[in-house]
């Protein structure tokens, strides 16, 4: 009998035969010539609509049957089946982790979800991979939401890197096969997908890596330096490049020359900046000029001045041994 209607349709209904059924026709339950007395079959259906609730994660754990000696709802009981186990809800779940290069560094990413929950969680949420980041107010290295409810077009995405970070991959390999990847599209740093089952599983990972800027130089008799800078730009490198030459190796002598602040001569990886010693022997300045005239060692200090990205590089890259012989000529010049 109808108990109340879902998208127009009973809810649950249940009927009884008012007519004996056929051997033929009772898919085996009685042979010819019997046949099943009226009252004595019945059939009841149920939508789960009337259980899970669009907004609540549900759950049906077992079903049972029974039946009675007569069709008299008094009737004395006489088989019962017991609770068979089931596993039907309306819920999945979302695990997302967070990956860093280096491993284990201590940097909050931020992120957003568009899934509903029950109970609700709230749609932005930050992940460290660090495990000791943060002592009681520790963000964590990956979230779980158990309860995730079925729908589609479900998005997380990761938000604004901090600065010195780019993005290197989204993998959610781990979901299959729960959910394949027909169910789930990743472009750039948002996983779409949808959860429709009760053993769906989205499971992801982020990978993000640090910046990074390197340095190598060439020289010249008259002390002049190219600083060629490398690593990842990611934006752009926009700081600049400081020269220092010095007596001795290893840059621990007396400063003889320095240029500061020679800009780059663009923003990729790559891109030099140039010292302009016009030899002018005089006296130690950002501006003068100097030749070597005697034998010595002496060695370049260059540093890479950060920009809002990128990190500062300093470094004593090169140590070059002088003869000067012949009236001032260099017989042995700095090897680049």
């Amino acid at each position: 009998m109808p108990s109340t209607t879902c998208g127009g349709n009973p809810c649950a209904a249940g009927t009884i035969n008012s007519t004996p059924i056929p051997a033929a026709e009772s898919d085996g339950i009685v042979t010819a010539p019997n046949s099943l007395a009226a009252r004595t079959f019945g059939e009841a259906q149920i939508d789960l609509r009337l259980l899970f609730q669009p907004n609540k994660c549900s759950s049906l754990g077992a079903a049972m049957l029974k039946s009675r000696s007569s069709d008299s709802f008094t009737s004395q009981l006489k088989d019962f089946i017991r609770p068979q186990p089931v596993n039907i809800t309306n819920c999945g779940k979302v695990i997302i982790h967070k990956n860093t290069v280096p491993d284990e560094t201590d940097q909050n990413f931020s992120y957003t979800k568009s899934f509903n929950t029950d109970p609700t969680t709230p749609n932005t949420f930050q992940l460290n991979d660090n495990d000791a980041d943060g002592g009681a107010n520790k963000v964590p290295d990956t979230i779980t939401f158990d309860n995730v409810l079925f729908g589609s077009n479900y998005t997380v995405t990761e938000g604004d890197l901090p600065a010195g970070w780019k993005f290197d991959s989204l993998n959610c390999n781990a979901s299959s096969p729960s959910v394949p990847e027909a169910d789930r599209v990743i472009t750039d740093k948002t996983v779409t997908f949808k959860i429709d089952d009760a053993a769906d599983v989205l499971e992801c990972t982020y990978t993000n890596s640090r910046l990074s800027s390197t340095l190598s130089t060439e020289q010249s008799f008259i002390p002049q330096d190219t600083a060629t800078v490398g690593g990842e730009p990611n934006t752009g490198f926009n700081g600049t490049v400081d020269f220092r030459l010095y007596t001795g190796s290893n840059c621990t002598g007396t400063l003889l020359y320095e240029e500061l602040n020679q800009p780059l001569s663009g923003t990729t990886a790559g891109s030099t900046a140039t010292t302009n010693n016009d030899g002018t022997p005089s006296a130690q300045g950002a501006t003068d000029g100097y030749t070597i005239t005697g034998d010595g060692t002496f060695s370049w200090k260059v540093t890479y001045e950060g920009d809002t990205v990128h990190p500062n590089v300093e470094s004593c890259v090169e140590n070059s041994t002088v003869s000067i012989t012949n009236g001032g000529t260099a017989s042995n010049p700095p090897a680049s």
